[in-house]
């Protein structure tokens, strides 16, 4: 690997982590770590390799960013079919715009707010999330992107998603519990982070659902 030294590029881990150099350090060491760790997902890893991903309306980016400043990010698994292609293509897109959204200098600081609804969510998605998989995905949002992920969404989870939350929270620290709710059908937490004229109507707001179709 050859890592990246110029200003603009460092300057997104330092404000990231408030400009501490230490934690700094670490940042762009686990960016560089978790390549070397999950050769199969960055070997050739391009935003044309996932468009498939993007083309089926899986992921959205709201252009209104939320009460605190932070860019709003829904995935919405319902839209994947694993028979067509599997998880680990959903994870490289997700990387790849979280990666893309981390430029913007005011989400280094601000951060991102992800939410996930899951109504639709089945067994044969969730079959596909291995502890590797699982891993990969909380090390994106809690150790390796330059951005801070300032509150995660989890909306109308079906009994379902207990197996999913056994395997992902046995990689997560505390900090980033702290900041994972689980709402079920109950949106007024989530309303009181973004008015609703800024969120689709499957999220109680007011704008159409997304799709990219």
């Amino acid at each position: 690997l050859q890592p990246r030294t110029d200003v603009q590029f460092l300057l997104r881990f330092l404000r990231a982590r408030k400009f501490d150099q230490e934690r700094t350090f670490q940042l762009v060491k686990n960016y560089y770590d978790i390549r070397l760790q999950f050769p199969d997902i960055f070997s050739d890893l391009k935003p044309s390799r996932v468009r498939h991903v993007f083309d089926d309306g899986i992921i959205e980016v709201l252009k209104q960013c939320d009460n605190g400043g932070c860019r709003v990010i829904i995935f919405r698994p319902e839209a994947w079919d694993p028979e067509r292609y599997p998880l680990i293509d959903l994870l490289k897109a997700i990387y790849v715009l979280l990666a893309k959204v981390a430029e913007e200098e005011a989400i280094q600081v601000n951060g991102v707010h992800l939410i996930s609804y899951l109504s639709s969510l089945t067994l044969k998605q969730v079959t596909q999330l291995t502890p590797s998989l699982a891993k990969f995905f909380i090390s994106t949002i809690q150790d390796v992107l330059p951005m801070r992920l300032k509150r995660y969404d989890i909306v109308n989870e079906p009994a379902l998603f207990d197996v999913v939350w056994a395997i992902l929270k046995q990689f997560m620290k505390e900090k980033l519990l702290g900041r994972i709710f689980l709402n079920g059908d109950k949106l007024d937490k989530l309303h009181a982070t973004i008015q609703t004229e800024f969120l689709p109507t499957d999220l109680g707001g007011k704008l159409p659902k997304y799709s990219n179709k």
